[in-house]
């Protein structure tokens, strides 16, 4: 009885230690969660901590330095330019009026601004931090705009019932309005043509300092020196050609040319301050500055008239100094200086397409406060009798006009820029 007893007792306890090991709450277990069928969850975190979802696919990687040692960029400048103001620079009119600016007389070219142009050019930016903070760097920079050139001419054969075209003048003797013909009916076929050119450069050299900087934004301040140069043209020419039945002179013929060119050259001081937000692959960023100094104005004025004798003609030929409104009393090298302002302002937004790499499109608008501009320059109050298809110079009389003044004026330039940065 004993030994029956104790076997039930050895198969009981085996078979509770048995079930006690293939229990759910046994540490070896190998429980619900582990179970070959169900696939590892693995956690996706961007790069600003927002959880994705394994399914979809990735955004470009972000950069991997919200701060980099070094950066570059290249943009392409989709920019307009102000234009200067033109006095009125070629007239027609009924031929009883003979050109002569009044109020049957139509303005064809001046008298106003002009559009504005757009120009293409481009901006390259090159910096880098210079300790290991990353709290202060160095940056330079330079932008153009190409020469873009705005060109307009008219004229006539002078057949009978064409108009007259002239080139009008206040008369210094006369003390009246006046014109020099361009073309006149069944007396003088002639052409004229007006250019005005623009074309704007510079560089910078700033130093960066880092003002505060998180992982989603940051503010620089900047100072530094900044060079801007501003080169503008005017130019007027004349094609005349006296028609044969004219005494005297007919069969003869002209070419006339007055151009009026500045450069203005600033050098200033500048400071400013930048600043960027990001979230995920996008950012914005906005900068401001400002500079103070010099603008150093030239102007040169030429003038020139070359006259083509007919057989039997009474003129003497050769190439003469002066045309119509550029003459001996302003023809020359004129230079100044004075105090100018230079602010610029930018707005961009960029996306990183991979991680060292982002787009940006935004808008610039730069100003420049003092500056010679050529249509300023020009003088109307003209002295007939220095004009070389009047008479020769020594019968000249009367005031000495045109003469040199300075004139100042603004310039600002605005427009898109497109471009790709560079970060390391």
């Amino acid at each position: 009885m004993k030994k029956t007893v104790s076997l039930s007792l050895a198969v009981l306890v085996f078979a509770v230690s048995r079930s006690l090991a293939q229990s759910p709450f046994s540490p070896s277990a190998p429980g619900p969660s582990a179970t070959a069928t169900s696939p590892p969850v693995r956690a996706q975190l961007s790069w600003d901590g927002a959880v994705t979802d394994p399914a979809l696919p990735e955004p470009p990687p972000p950069p991997s330095d919200p701060s980099p040692r070094f950066w570059g960029s290249v943009d392409y400048l989709l920019w307009w330019t102000s234009q200067g103001r033109l006095p009125p620079l070629l007239t027609a009119s009924a031929p009883a009026a003979g050109a002569i600016l009044g109020p049957d007389t139509v303005v064809l070219f001046g008298g106003s601004r002009l559009d504005s142009e757009e120009h293409s050019g481009g901006r390259f930016v090159l910096g880098g931090w210079l300790n290991p903070e990353r709290t202060f760097g160095l940056e330079v920079g330079y932008l153009f705009l190409g020469s873009r050139a705005v060109t307009f001419q008219t004229g006539s054969d002078g057949a009978p019932g064409t108009v007259a075209i002239g080139r009008p003048f206040f008369d210094a003797i006369a003390n009246a309005e006046n014109s020099q013909l361009v073309a006149f009916p069944g007396q003088l076929a002639g052409r004229a043509v007006v250019t005005v050119s623009t074309r704007l450069q510079g560089w910078e050299g700033l130093g960066v300092c880092n003002l505060w900087r998180t992982p989603t934004w940051q503010v620089d301040a900047m100072f530094g020196f900044r060079y801007l140069e501003l080169n503008e043209g005017l130019g007027i020419g004349e094609d005349l050609t006296v028609l044969p039945g004219v005494p005297l002179t007919g069969g003869s013929a002209f070419r006339v040319l007055d151009q009026f060119d500045t450069n203005n050259r600033f050098y200033g001081w500048q400071f400013g301050a930048r600043g960027e937000l990001r979230w995920g692959n996008w950012s914005l960023s906005a900068a401001a500055k400002v500079a103070l100094g010099d603008s150093h104005q030239v102007v040169t004025i030429n003038g020139s008239t070359l006259i083509i004798p007919a057989a039997g003609s009474v003129l003497v030929g050769g190439l003469q100094p002066g045309g119509l409104l550029a003459l001996s009393p302003n023809i020359g090298r004129f230079e100044r200086d004075k105090f100018a302002v230079v602010p610029e302002a930018t707005v961009s937004l960029g996306y990183w397409v991979t991680r060292f790499c982002r787009a940006t499109m935004g808008y610039t608008f730069l100003y420049y406060s003092s500056g010679a501009r050529p249509g300023d320059q020009i003088n109307r109050v003209v002295n007939p009798s220095l004009l070389p298809l009047n008479q020769p110079a020594a019968s000249a009389a009367g005031p000495a006009q045109p003469a040199f003044a300075f004139h100042d004026a603004d310039f600002w330039a605005q427009g898109l820029n497109f471009g790709l940065e560079f970060r390391y």
